[in-house]
């Protein structure tokens, strides 16, 4: 109901489930749908931010991150030793991907990546597979898109990434794909 997601958007969990058990207790909801969105507001609850912000604690990466660029849109392999951004460059013209590697629990200077894959029109808002072997991410204005920005994937073949390859239709459209 729009008073339950009302509640929901504003962090009032509780509230929340004494609206859906109302409408439920009123017959205005079935028990599958009732106990299927009590579950998903109880998730909800536990990972809310109010939940894990005593857990939680911000450290700037330092230079070897951080530019007179703007950063954006980290990456890190699950096993938490590869990281990449997207980096504005050239003015703010031109986005490209920039990895670091982590040594001794530092995070190494970030550079650009090996291989093809950075070129002179925009590429970022990079997702990378658990392995880091693979990296799904977004460029835009490519002469070859559908739209003005598609969804591109790359291989890392020892170290180097291959050229982008389409991910095509029905990935792609006309309209604008962004942060897969």
């Amino acid at each position: 109901t729009p008073l339950i997601n009302a509640e929901l958007g504003i962090g009032h969990f509780d509230q929340a489930i004494q609206t859906l058990e109302n409408a439920f207790y009123r017959g205005q909801m079935d028990g599958k749908n009732y106990e299927y969105y009590k579950s998903g507001i109880q998730f909800a609850n536990a990972i809310s931010l109010k939940n894990i912000s005593n857990h939680l604690s911000v450290k700037n990466l330092g230079s070897n991150i951080n530019s007179t660029a703007s950063e954006y849109f980290p990456s890190i392999s699950s096993s938490d030793s590869l990281m990449i951004i997207t980096r504005r460059i050239g003015g703010g013209q031109n986005e490209d991907f920039f990895e670091s590697i982590k040594f001794q629990n530092n995070w190494q200077n970030a550079k650009p990546l090996a291989g093809k894959i950075n070129t002179t029109y925009n590429e970022g808002g990079q997702k990378i597979s658990t392995d880091g072997k693979w990296m799904v991410f977004t460029s835009c204005n490519y002469p070859e898109g559908f739209g003005s920005c598609d969804i591109y994937i790359a291989e890392n073949i020892n170290g180097v990434w291959s050229e982008r390859k389409k991910m095509g239709d029905p990935v792609n459209t006309e309209f604008w794909e962004s942060a897969p």
